[in-house]
């Protein structure tokens, strides 16, 4: 959200992201800010291995909210949450 709000100028609307493209272009010194951003995580490969193999987060994520090919039609679902189901070329 503060990269968004640096770029549009505003937090809570999309008044940056238009019709074929953006309002304007990126402030100068913005990839430097989100390159300086990224360089404070040390490896993301060590984090995702703390989150993915973490017992509590397993037991939160894993499961919860499948969806059956019959739910999917009845609710009318399409694109990949249809094709998460289970339903291919409907």
């Amino acid at each position: 959200m503060e990269f968004y709000e640096h770029v549009s100028g505003a937090r809570l609307h999309a008044a940056y992201v238009r019709q074929g493209g953006v309002a304007f272009d990126l402030p100068h010194g913005f990839l430097d800010d989100i390159f300086k951003w990224g360089t404070q995580f040390s490896r993301v490969d060590e984090i995702e291995e703390v989150v993915t193999g973490n017992r509590i987060w397993k037991e939160r994520t894993i499961g919860i909210g499948p969806v059956t090919a019959k739910q999917a039609l009845d609710y009318s679902f399409s694109g990949v949450m249809l094709r998460g189901s289970g339903l291919r070329g409907i």
